[in-house]
């Protein structure tokens, strides 16, 4: 499933994800940066325990090149309402941070 994507300008996208990895079969969430990226773009993720009160951030992970697409670490998913995620990311021709919302 994947939420976004959300238009960071100059061609670059950022999404929010989420897939079932590894044999355990575990759900995880995670933000990814894709399109006409640059070596010094950022992505990553946002987690709240609080609906979005506070978080954690898992990140910046830099893109390491042209043209390619990058993942932030993972975190699994839970069905509490108050336990999201959010993906942001900044593209080094302006470094202004954007975010999906909460999800």
């Amino acid at each position: 499933m994947v939420r976004g994507p959300l238009n960071m300008g100059y061609g670059v996208e950022v999404t929010l994800e989420r897939d079932t990895v590894g044999w355990g079969g575990r759900e995880y969430g995670f933000a990814k940066i894709k399109g006409n990226t640059g070596p010094y773009d950022n992505i990553w993720m946002d987690w709240t325990r609080d609906g979005g009160r506070t978080w954690l951030q898992c990140g910046p992970f830099q893109v390491g090149g042209y043209n390619l697409s990058k993942t932030s670490a993972a975190k699994y998913t839970s069905s509490d309402a108050n336990y999201q995620f959010r993906a942001c990311g900044s593209v080094a021709y302006n470094h202004v941070v954007i975010c999906t919302t909460w999800w």
